[in-house]
């Protein structure tokens, strides 16, 4: 509930906002383990950060369905009238999302998946190359993910998650 007594139009842009939080706090996290990523003995606890809550597959699912899955119409369109009867197809933008979360699961299966795998080798054939990548294409689809929110959306999650005034220099890096 609680979506009965929305204006007509949507909510403010804190509302979804708060549901994009969680996603950028993730890849805050992710972005965080970056560095220990070329150290073996930071594996195990990289590995334990990625395979638990909010990294584990429902719960990350349920936190980008939270956000993507937030449909505001506006009172009376023919989108609202759809939605109400059930029968309204996600949005490009919805398939977007989606196909975005499904790569960041496939990359962080990837990274636990070589991670176990590399902890298993002698210590001198341990290298950290396909799991590097394997977040770096990790963190890029959070990025793009987070990129599709409108501005002000994501302005504002930016801003609660890595503090006021980054929002701003991120965003002016992503105009590629």
């Amino acid at each position: 509930g609680g979506k009965e007594g929305l204006a007509p139009g949507g909510p403010p842009a804190a509302v979804p906002a708060l549901l994009l939080i969680p996603v950028v706090r993730m890849q805050k996290t992710l972005r965080s383990l970056e560095p220990a990523l070329s150290t073996p003995s930071e594996w195990p606890r990289i590995l334990g950060v990625v395979t638990d809550e909010p990294f584990e597959t429902v719960a990350l699912k349920r936190a980008f369905n939270a956000y993507s899955d937030n449909i505001y119409y506006a009172s009376g369109s023919p989108e609202a009238n759809a939605y109400l009867l059930g029968g309204s197809t996600p949005s490009s933008k919805q398939t977007t999302q989606y196909l975005l979360r499904n790569e960041v699961l496939a990359q962080l299966a990837e990274l636990r998946d070589e991670l176990k795998y590399q902890q298993g080798l002698p210590r001198e054939r341990q290298e950290a190359e396909v799991a590097a990548e394997a977040l770096q294409k990790c963190l890029k689809a959070f990025d793009e993910y987070i990129r599709l929110a409108p501005t002000e959306e994501r302005s504002l999650a930016l801003d609660a998650v890595y503090g006021d005034g980054t929002a701003k220099a991120m965003l002016a890096g992503t105009k590629e």
